[in-house]
Parts: C-alpha cells; structure tokens; sequence
C-alpha cells in the first residue's frame, strides 16, 4: 500500500507558480499566433479570445496592456537575437565592414520572416507611445555601434562617433527595411549591399575617396 506523501508549502508555491508560468506562455504564444495570422492591427481582444479568456483577465496575466507588449517584444528581440548570432558567426573575416552588414542583413532576415510581428512591435506600438519601438530598434544599433568601435579602433581614429553613427545607421536601415517589406522592386541582399556601402562610405571618411579605405578594412 502506498503512502502519500502531502506537498510541503513551498513545494505547492513552486508548483503553482510553474502552472501559472506556463499558462502565461500559452496565452503568450496564442497572442503572438493572432498577429502572424490576422496581421498588426490585431486587437487585445482577439489575442485574449484565442487564449480562451477575456482581455482582463488576459492582462491580468502580463499585469496590464504594456507588459503583454512588452511580452511580445522580448519574444521578438530574442529570436532577432538568434539571427543576429547566426548572421555575426557567417562574418568569419572579422572585418567591420562585414559585422556591419551582417547586422543589417540579420534585421532584414527577421523582418521578411516575421513581418507582422515586427509591424506590431515596432508600427503598432509606435502609434500607442509605448517602449517597445526603442528597445527592438535599440538591439540593432548596439551591434552596429560596437561594429564601427572596432573598426575606428584598429584603424586608430577616435570611436567617440560610433554611438552615433550606429544609431543613424540602424534609422537608415529600418527606414529602408519598411519600404522594402512594403514590396519594393529590390532583392533582400541588393538593399543589404546597398545600405553596407553607403553606411562603409559614411564612416570611412571623405579624406579617402580614393579608395584607400578598402586597404584600411
């Protein structure tokens, strides 16, 4: 015959809290499913409906609107994430000018894998003011930024430009990624090369013109 053994307390907190983690991921994963299949404009009361609830009781699970956003980002940033690593691996020549233009090419990757999402998070949320927009885009420029760091410091010139110019790099590059996504007349890696180019030549300098700076890489 066996005994039962009853759950300690704290075995109950840590059960009750795996329950709700996972239910928290269910609702999470039937959010992120509506946006894919009915696009951006998506509302919280569709995600709430695929979840099997209501939208209160939806937020209640994420606390509120924002941190179901916020939610949603973190997933997208972190599959971005795993392009971008995949992307800055390929780069097996350590260049700079090759770092810079596989993070360029890993936001393009993500956006045509996951359109939708990107609208949502970066044009859906752009529009109700919220925190989200930043932190995708923010993502990009860090890598972009540490790119042109290094390239400044091994061609000995100052790297206090590189927070700058990676984030007008990254704005050049979103700006382009919503044209094209909106079905421009242009392949992934023609406005890939394209953007490279421009943000190579920005960077290495009016005073080398003369292409010099390709024996500078």
């Amino acid at each position: 015959m066996s005994v039962v053994v009853p759950m300690r307390s704290d075995e109950r907190r840590e059960s009750l809290h795996a329950r709700r983690r996972a239910r928290r991921d269910e609702l999470l994963t039937a959010a992120i499913d509506v946006i894919r299949r009915g696009g951006a404009n998506a509302t919280m009361e569709e995600m709430a409906s695929a979840g099997g609830i209501s939208k209160p009781i939806l937020y209640r699970h994420f606390t509120d609107r924002d941190g179901l956003v916020s939610a949603i980002t973190e997933h997208a940033l972190a599959e971005l994430g795993l392009i971008l690593e995949e992307k800055l691996a390929g780069a097996t020549s350590g260049e700079w000018r090759d770092v810079t233009r596989a993070t360029i090419d890993a936001f393009f990757e993500y956006i045509e894998r996951d359109p939708e999402l990107y609208r949502f998070v970066v044009d859906h949320d752009a529009r109700q003011g919220g925190p989200a927009t930043h932190a995708f885009v923010e993502r990009v420029a860090l890598h972009v930024a540490s790119a042109i760091r290094h390239g400044l410091t091994a061609n000995g010139r100052d790297t206090a430009p590189a927070e700058v110019w990676g984030r007008a790099i990254v704005g050049m590059v979103q700006a382009t990624g919503d044209w094209w996504i909106a079905g421009a007349p242009i392949s992934r890696s023609a406005a890939v090369d394209s953007l490279a180019d421009l943000a190579w030549a920005g960077v290495r300098g009016p005073h080398d013109d003369t292409g010099g700076g390709e024996a500078a890489r």
